[in-house]
């Protein structure tokens, strides 16, 4: 069985290798003068590709644990861990004290 993290890491390969392909598919959907067919066409083929090469669908995960919830994004860890690692003084901040 795989972890959390590792399905998220192959989400993010397919993301990365379909990304070209999606962002020009969606902009000649958005342009007014395509015939209304194509862009049916254009719709039915993004939806017969993998789930998982959809952005939305990657989620946010701490590169420590792997933990889904309760992440800081700029250092990309669990408030559990970064509030570890700031007492350990790994890192450059203060906790808040008042």
């Amino acid at each position: 069985m795989r972890s959390k993290g590792e399905w998220d890491k192959r989400r993010r390969c397919l993301v990365e290798r379909f990304a070209d392909k999606q962002q020009i598919r969606g902009e000649i959907v958005k342009m007014t003068g395509i015939n209304e067919e194509i862009k049916k066409e254009l719709l039915l083929e993004m939806g017969k590709e993998l789930r998982n090469s959809s952005k939305v669908r990657i989620r946010n995960r701490c590169i420590i644990n792997g933990n889904g919830r309760g992440i800081v994004r700029k250092y990309r860890m669990s408030r559990h861990e970064l509030k570890k690692w700031v007492c350990l003084g790994r890192l450059p901040l203060k906790r808040a004290s008042w």
